[in-house]
């Protein structure tokens, strides 16, 4: 069947022209192909986030490694954004930017020990308030409820391996070092079993499954490790990956590709679980006219730019992560957007594939996107803030390029599409001195500069609202966080 797209019922931004455009797209499109299916309203959204997940490891992305049959296969009869980007590189503000469709500045959450304020609308409240049921699947630290990721889920339960320990009955985030060492996707498989086997069946349901094992450490089980690097007779490992001193520029370059084989086999090790999950899920006849939406949070450095793992650096190896759409019985033909899109464009996406309201925020909803060609431009924004290390950086992408700026160090770099396609080192930019800049380089900055006041403009708003700003966590648990070592 073929359904007319309904705007997100937000405020109504896009004029009557533009969706009387889009529904001629569709006529059109319904009578010069028919076999082209188009989205609409579905009964249930399966939103998928797995942690630390490089765009460019998969094969959908042209990874020549066979990491990623199922999201291959998602990807081969859905939608594959081809440049879409986190809205930092470390996992708390970006999943605050996914559930909430808003930029870091807006929803605030960018650094340690901060949750989000009580008065955001995050996208389980959204699907709750339109009498959706809402259930969460969280596999890692900073998705623990104490930071508000818990708000609007009838259900949100935790995949952890310690989730029985003390730190969880005392309603605390989990630890650091044993969260790195955790293998979790069994526990996640058992927990959809368990919930599936119990669960009230529902007309229409929002899940959310966030998967944690391809984050470091790298300890997958050894027959997916044999599958990329079977021949090391090494020493490396991908434990402890953070204080492992052999991980280092300079290092031996076949112990680095050992490395890279760790990873790629947490990636395949991770696509067979969700395989599964997906299964038992259609089974259950919750794929039933349903969208599957993988997205990743962040990805990894491993030295291409001297750092390895993430939160350090606002480069493409921890901001270009892959975005996947499918939907149950409409193939799209494999169909690839090339438009820049973000993290934060997934909640009003999802809105509009539900058909409920969604609040204002910083992203746009995609499905138009898969009805007209015509070009447009797209955005992203990106912020790290790292007290703790003294980090500040910004970068934004759009359809031209990107800028990254250094602000505690008083520098900028700017890279044309074409140079981050061939991993080129960009432009350095004097700060201080713009009018040596190429002009491309200005216009880019400008509209990062555009996109920053747009989003302190509606944490202003939501702040007169009577929304609070993020609250701080409350001393006990930061005191724990502290003695974990995630804050100073």
């Amino acid at each position: 069947m073929i359904f007319a797209l309904k705007p997100c019922r937000r405020n109504r931004r896009h004029s009557a022209a533009v969706w009387i455009a889009v529904v001629l797209a569709i006529a059109t499109s319904a009578c010069t192909s028919p076999s082209t299916a188009t989205l609409g309203p579905v009964n249930n959204v399966i939103l998928v986030s797995i942690d630390s997940l490089r765009a460019d490891h998969l094969g959908s992305y042209g990874y020549t490694a066979n990491t990623s049959p199922t999201i291959d296969r998602l990807a081969s009869k859905g939608v594959l954004f081809e440049r879409a980007y986190s809205t930092t590189s470390w996992t708390l503000p970006a999943h605050a930017a996914l559930l909430t469709g808003l930029d870091n500045q807006a929803h605030g959450v960018i650094d340690d020990g901060i949750g989000m304020a009580p008065g955001i609308e995050t996208l389980a409240q959204a699907a709750q308030n339109a009498g959706l049921a809402t259930t969460g699947f969280f596999s890692g630290p900073y998705l623990h409820p104490v930071f508000g990721f818990g708000r609007g889920f009838d259900s949100y339960i935790n995949c952890t391996s310690y989730a029985a320990t003390k730190q969880v009955a005392l309603k605390k985030p989990l630890p650091h070092h044993m969260s790195h060492a955790d293998v979790t996707n069994p526990i996640l498989l058992t927990a959809v079993d368990k919930w599936l086997s119990t669960r009230s069946p529902a007309k229409r349901n929002f899940i959310f499954l966030h998967m944690w094992d391809v984050h470091y450490d790298f300890v997958a089980p050894q027959h997916y490790v044999d599958m990329f690097d079977s021949e090391y007779a090494g020493t490396l490992n991908g434990r402890d990956f953070q204080n492992n001193k052999a991980i280092k520029p300079g290092m031996n370059p076949r112990d680095l590709q050992h490395l890279l084989a760790l990873y790629d086999a947490e990636i395949r090790y991770t696509d067979e679980t969700l395989g599964t999950i997906l299964d038992r899920l259609e089974d259950a006849g919750l794929l039933n006219n349903s969208a599957v939406f993988i997205v990743a949070d962040h990805g990894d450095e491993f030295l291409e730019h001297g750092r390895k793992g993430h939160r350090l650096t606002l480069f493409e190896e921890v901001l270009h992560v892959p975005m996947i759409l499918n939907v149950s019985g409409q193939s799209l033909g494999h169909k690839r957007v090339g438009k820049v899109v973000s993290l934060v464009d997934v909640f009003p996406t999802v809105c509009d594939l539900l058909d409920i309201q969604c609040p204002v925020g910083s992203g746009q909803s995609l499905l138009p996107l898969l009805v007209d060609s015509r070009p447009s431009r797209g955005t992203a924004l990106a912020e790290l803030t790292t007290a703790q290390f003294g980090i500040r950086q910004q970068a934004f992408v759009d359809n031209e390029g990107k800028i990254i700026r250094w602000l505690n160090a008083s520098k900028a770099r700017y890279f044309t599409t074409a140079q981050l396609d061939e991993k080129s080192d960009g432009e350095w930019l004097p700060i201080d001195k713009p009018q040596r800049w190429s002009r491309a380089a200005r216009d880019t900055s400008k509209r990062m500069d555009g996109r920053l006041l747009e989003a302190l403009r509606l944490n202003a708003k939501i702040i007169r609202a009577g929304e609070a700003s993020a609250p701080a966590v409350d001393d006990e648990t930061r005191d724990h966080l502290r003695s974990l070592g995630y804050i100073e």
